[in-house]
């Protein structure tokens, strides 16, 4: 009794070879008792020795309790005939209660997974009817439909996953965590044992629940998970680079490069590690020393698989090392050429940049590494194949010492080699082509690559006739469309702009520029007098008290030049690690580019156009953004961010590849600090998600300009910037407008017409903005400026009315008319002068001046427009932004 006791405090304790030393010493003693070869049975089937625990339970008599361990047994050893022979229905009534499900769905494994002709609806309706509630039942059928009928597999396993609650014991938990593991079901791993499964030592379900935390979305459990793993749990290699992976996720990649370097002192030679540990200094803006770590890298000797050696590939070919990369890449294209992924990012690497070692894009003459296509002479058979000492299945090689290869090196395209035979007439040959194997291979790959995937999406074939540039300009119309189609969305869809962007696979900021480029109003606010005072209230709330800014305001913060004044106002701006990211990637996007002349081809209506940049151009752009990373590190806490809240939310986005565009929100929120979002529909989700607070930046000049933390000159420079850029539903008076006409700055008029030049839009208030240009217009005659600049100004305004409002035109021009009429009635000469210069700026544009000044008459010509209800807010005098 004494020795069973102790096996079993063992086996508790997780001590199996403990376990089994005494269940072997008391076997060693020669007792008859069946209990003695049952405990020894459970103490093999938990060292997974199947075999042996049938052995044990074999040698005796079969109780009740060992009908169990036996059916485990054999079910481990795939003896399925023995499990159903031995699983009688007299041995099951004989169970307690709490075994018979585990019988059950023994016998239902052996039934299908013995492939024993049952009728699975049969068996599924009878053991499910058993255990309605049952986990294990549950788990068994999931696992059969696996493989029988996958389409059903996920309807049953959430089935499963709602079944499981707290009382849920441990070995189902295991096992439905397993079947999880094969879905790569990993928020289904984590929520079956997170908690349950034993932190001070590695096991397998550990690993499982490891691997979960860092596939899954990040969430708030992420990181105190692999800090709570004992120190010898995370010291195992596996485990570091797990964490290091979660927490590169997360964004802390100070965390990450710890994680990652304690991996790669425990095995050198996981390339996944170092791959992302170089992926993890490149984010953090460590470029030197990611380069380093690479080179180091040795190409033979790492551990990894063809995916990870052909990222490795392309790292050696950023960093320069062309032959380097080149053979790797080769190599695994060569060997791999089943695996799409493989072969697909094989031709980028050779076209990444032009310049390419001697001989690679040559055309000769044949030498070694060079592959041949020989056109047969006389009768002899075409040849093609490689000179080459290095044997790639599936390809013809000749080696060096061959004669078909010593008589071809030095040869050229179009000369005759000949080789002589010891048995019949020597073979004469034609070189019909030549080109080096790493160019032969790119060949082949895009000859071959529809054919071989033809699901696959990742390269495509473009058919030109010599000087016909139809086919190019045809994918470049269908683009052009597809960006079409991605600004109608964002203006017809109450959509932040960071989810259309993530949604149409671009970058925010390219967005944005699109929308600059093409026009289109980014919605920065509704224009409403209440909306302008909370925006206020929350800035100066948040004096010393620190913003969250996206991606995009940040950005435009810096082009404002204004980072640092913010930084000093409100002590801290939070960006989160992936508004770092899209810097970075920007900053490489450029990068790529750098000493080459390339060109754009863009549409203008139905009109193709070209665009060529130049290298000082490149040159130009790579120091913008170079400057903006260095004035986010220097001004800004790039901080990690875990999951949202909302659990549903985070699956949703995360399966659309775009999890992070909530980030800036969800780390308001983590840090307690208002937002700073241009985008009208990212705020309004930020204060959905509990943000206590938000604004947009001319609040925050305003704000800066009246505390004194910028110039008025700023200020005005700063609201003509925004209007460069589209942001809807600028604040502007007429003071405003003329103090930007009175700037001391080459930009001022610039600034002053992408100011106007949404004036009169279609949801403008018209009494607010006739106003403002009314007195613009009276007020410019009292600037110190040229008339012809007066002039200018009054007819700039005039000009976007008129384009502004194409249905009633002719009316917004006759109430001005009418107002400055009256104006001048009463003695004001400003007033006169205006209408003087109107009325001359409507015959000059052959309106016709009667017709406008009469009231009937223009009433007439307005044109009907469909009116939709608005709320009634009271408004100052001074205009917004369509």
């Amino acid at each position: 009794m004494v020795g069973y006791n102790l096996i079993t405090a063992y086996r508790v304790l997780g001590d199996l070879d403990q376990a089994k030393r005494i269940a072997d010493q008391v076997l060693a003693t020669g007792t008859k008792d069946p209990d003695a070869a049952l405990t020894a049975a459970c103490v093999a089937i938990d060292l997974e020795e199947f075999a042996e625990a049938k052995r044990f339970l074999r040698s005796a008599s079969l109780s009740d309790n060992a009908v169990i361990p036996l059916l485990v047994a054999l079910s481990n050893l795939h003896e399925w005939a023995g499990v159903i022979e031995e699983a009688t229905n007299e041995r099951r009534e004989k169970l307690p209660i709490s075994s018979r499900q585990l019988f059950d769905v023994l016998v239902f494994r052996a039934r299908h997974a013995g492939k024993t002709g049952a009728n699975l609806d049969e068996d599924v309706e009878q053991l499910l009817a058993r255990w309605p509630l049952g986990v294990a039942a549950h788990i068994a059928v999931a696992d059969i439909y696996r493989m029988a009928r996958p389409e059903e597999l996920a309807a049953m396993a959430e089935k499963t996953r709602l079944l499981i609650t707290p009382a849920t014991s441990y070995s189902d938990r295991v096992m439905f965590a397993q079947l999880s593991l094969f879905r790569q079901a990993w928020e289904d791993i984590i929520g079956a044992l997170d908690g349950f499964v034993g932190l001070d030592q590695p096991s397998e379900p550990l690993a499982w629940l490891a691997h979960a935390f860092a596939n899954a979305p990040t969430q708030a459990r992420t990181s105190p998970f692999y800090q709570s793993l004992s120190p010898e749990v995370i010291a195992l290699p596996c485990y570091a680079r797990l964490a290091g992976m979660a927490e590169y996720k997360r964004g802390n990649l100070k965390a990450a490069e710890r994680y990652l370097r304690s991996a790669i002192s425990a095995a050198p030679t996981d390339l996944r590690a170092v791959l992302l540990l170089s992926s993890t200094l490149m984010r953090a803006n460590q470029e030197d020393e990611a380069r380093e770590l690479i080179a180091g890298v040795d190409d033979d000797a790492v551990n990894g698989s063809p995916d990870d050696l052909m990222r490795l590939a392309h790292r050696h070919r950023r960093a320069g090392e062309t032959t380097r990369a080149l053979k790797l890449a080769y190599r695994m294209a060569a060997t791999n050429r089943h695996d799409e992924s493989v072969v697909s990012s094989y031709p980028s690497l050779i076209l990444m940049n032009e310049a390419l070692p001697s001989p690679i894009g040559q055309a000769g003459p044949a030498q070694t590494g060079f592959w041949f296509d020989l056109e047969g002479l006389d009768g002899a058979r075409d040849v093609t194949g490689i000179i080459d000492d290095e044997d790639i299945v599936g390809i013809d090689r000749f080696a060096l010492n061959h004669p078909l290869a010593i008589a071809l090196t030095g040869k050229s395209v179009n000369e005759v080699i000949e080789i002589p035979a010891k048995i019949g007439v020597s073979r004469r040959y034609r070189i019909r082509k030549l080109k080096h194997k790493y160019i032969w291979l790119l060949h082949d790959i895009m000859a071959t690559h529809a054919a071989r995937f033809p699901a696959a999406r990742s390269l495509f074939e473009m058919s030109m006739k010599e000087g016909d540039v139809q086919p190019l300009l045809d994918m470049v119309r269908a683009l052009q469309d597809r960006n079409d189609v991605v600004v109608a969305t964002y203006m017809s869809h109450p959509f932040p702009l960071a989810a259309i962007a993530a949604l149409s696979n671009q970058s925010v900021l390219q967005l944005a520029g699109h929308l600059t480029r093409t026009g289109t109003n980014l919605r920065t606010c509704i224009g409403a007098v209440e909306e302008d005072k909370a925006a206020t209230m929350f800035v100066r709330q948040a004096r010393g008290k620190g913003v969250a800014l996206d991606t995009l305001t940040v950005w435009q913060l810096c082009e404002l030049g204004h980072l640092q004044t913010a930084k000093d106002y409100f002590g801290r701006l939070c960006i989160a690690r992936s508004t770092m990211d899209e810097m970075i990637e920007l900053r490489a996007k450029f990068e790529s580019a750098r000493g080459r002349e390339f060109m754009t081809i863009d549409f203008d209506g139905e009109q193709a156009y070209r665009q060529v940049h130049s290298p000082e151009d490149t040159e130009k752009r790579l120091k913008w953004v170079n400057a903006v990373i260095e004035d986010l590190e220097a001004c800004c806490e790039i901080l990690p961010v875990d999951g949202s809240l909302d659990v549903r939310l985070d699956k949703l986005l995360d399966n659309l590849g775009s999890k992070e565009i909530f980030d800036p929100i969800t780390l308001a929120r983590a840090e307690d600090v208002i937002i700073l979002s241009e985008d009208l529909n990212f705020r309004q989700c930020a204060a959905s998600q509990g943000v206590k607070g938000g604004a947009w930046l001319q609040v925050v000049l305003n704000v800066f300009a009246r505390d004194g933390q910028i110039t008025r000159d700023q200020y005005l420079v700063g609201v003509g910037m925004l209007g460069a850029m589209r942001h809807e539903h600028l604040s502007l008076d007429a003071q405003t407008l003329l103090q930007m006409l009175a700037l001391d700055d080459p930009r001022a008029f610039a600034l002053f017409n992408a100011a106007i030049q949404f004036i009169g839009g279609r949801n403008a208030h018209m009494p607010s903005h006739i106003a403002v240009s009314i007195d613009t217009m009276r007020g410019v005659w009292k600037l110190n400026l040229p008339s012809w600049q007066q002039s200018r100004v009054i007819g700039s305004l005039l000009a976007q009315l008129v384009r502004s409002r194409p249905g009633d035109w002719k009316l917004v021009l006759h109430i001005i008319d009418a107002e400055l009429a009256k104006r001048a009635r009463v003695g004001d000469h400003l007033g006169q002068q205006t209408r003087d210069y109107l009325a001359d700026w409507i015959k000059g544009h052959f309106y016709d001046l009667a017709e406008i000044r009469s009231q009937e008459r223009v009433i007439a010509s307005v044109e009907p427009r469909r009116r939709t209800k608005r709320a009634k807010v009271s408004r100052p005098k001074k205009i917004g932004r369509d």
